[in-house]
């Protein structure tokens, strides 16, 4: 397959594939009417309930209708919002390639193009909501910019040929021949960039197109499941409710998104590769694993500050311990010395050996002090 065939089949397919992305566009546009009309019905029945039964025992009944309405509102201002979300980056991803493709076209010469008034993209309002036509519109300009850009690939490839063979014997042009081929070379290059570029735009948006209408339709079953309960729920209804609660939460979910992909999708859409269940088995898993880790933290932490402290203590007693040393072997060398009748002499080298200054002023005011007061005291007597 040439290039020139090469690059229609190409073009073809982004055009279908981009059929393919409006028409599920569309699909959730319908859901969402849908949805909205069922949970109306839902606040209509309640209001005609509390007109009928306005006692406080069947408000505080009905107060259960009330949360179910405003828990599917929720829900579904939530894939509302989703939707403007997707769309919002679906237009900001063409307007920026389409800005860039005119720069760089202009820039280097290749084609000239006049840009169309498409409007601007705001960065900073990322849930305005473009319309579905000015998306459309901007994806064809694109297209038809590339399409442009091949047929000034052609043109100069077939100028290339010519050159060959028009100049086949003067080899002094073997230098420009090889110019114009690396020029063409790059627009060819280019041209693929973009044809890529488009293709990730359209393999991302589908895909989060499929996951949000697989949502509306797992919502929409649920809001019909609810509704079309016939019996009153009693106690007995307990175990039943519980053994069949994981069981149609996974057929429903799975069945779905696979259904989605098989039928709503052309061969260009790819099955999901990974399964929900296991994505969940694995976010369970890492939660576990971190809040372990961080109860590991937080015991070595306090082990960590606890022997610390025993550290702190046991120097310090060993401190107090060592000052004391000193002050009892004095207590003990006076003890023997008052017992005695005492010597001045031992007095004074019991003096000097206190190396502490505190330990001197107190050997001094309790000991040395009253030992001398006895003495002179005996002298005054014998006189």
């Amino acid at each position: 397959m040439d290039f020139k065939k090469t690059n229609e089949y190409q073009l073809d397919k982004l055009k279908t594939d981009f059929q393919n992305i409006q028409s599920i566009i569309q699909e959730i546009n319908v859901s969402k009417t849908i949805l909205f009309e069922k949970i109306n019905q839902s606040k209509v029945l309640y209001q005609d309930l509390i007109k009928k039964n306005n006692t406080k025992l069947f408000l505080f009944c009905l107060d259960s209708l009330y949360f179910q309405y405003k828990l599917s509102l929720m829900d579904y201002e939530s894939i509302e919002q989703n939707l403007r979300f997707i769309m919002n980056r679906m237009y900001c991803d063409y307007y920026k390639l389409y800005t860039i493709i005119v720069l760089e076209m202009n820039e280097n010469g290749y084609i000239s193009i006049e840009r169309r008034p498409f409007p601007q993209y705001k960065d900073l309002d990322i849930l305005y909501e473009y319309d579905l036509n000015t998306i459309i519109g901007i994806h064809n300009e694109i297209l038809s910019v590339i399409d442009k850009l091949y047929a000034k690939y052609r043109e100069n490839a077939s100028g290339i040929e010519n050159y060959v063979e028009t100049k086949r014997s003067i080899v002094s042009i073997s230098n420009f021949l090889n110019t114009l081929k690396y020029e063409n070379g790059l627009l060819e290059n280019e041209i693929m960039l973009y044809i890529n570029y488009m293709s990730f735009f359209h393999f991302s948006q589908k895909k989060i197109l499929v996951r949000l209408y697989s949502k509306m339709v797992e919502f929409n079953k649920h809001i019909d499941e609810y509704s079309n309960i016939n019996n009153v729920i009693s106690i007995d209804d307990i175990n039943s409710v519980s053994e069949e609660k994981d069981q149609d939460t996974v057929s429903i979910t799975e069945s779905e998104y696979n259904s989605i992909l098989k039928n709503e999708m052309n061969e260009f859409i790819e099955s999901p590769e990974t399964n929900v269940l296991e994505m969940r088995e694995s976010q369970e898993r890492n939660v576990l694993e971190m809040r372990e880790s961080q109860e590991r933290n937080v015991l070595e932490m306090r082990e960590s500050q606890e022997r610390n402290v025993l550290e702190t203590r046991e120097s310090q007693e060993r401190n107090v311990l060592e000052m004391r040393e000193p002050e009892e072997e004095i207590q003990l060398d006076l003890i023997s010395l008052t017992s005695s009748g005492g010597h001045e002499d031992s007095c004074n080298q019991c003096i000097e050996t206190v190396q502490n200054d505190f330990f001197q002023d107190v050997f001094l005011e309790e000991f040395v002090q009253p030992i001398e007061l006895e003495k002179n005291g005996e002298n005054q007597q014998n006189e």
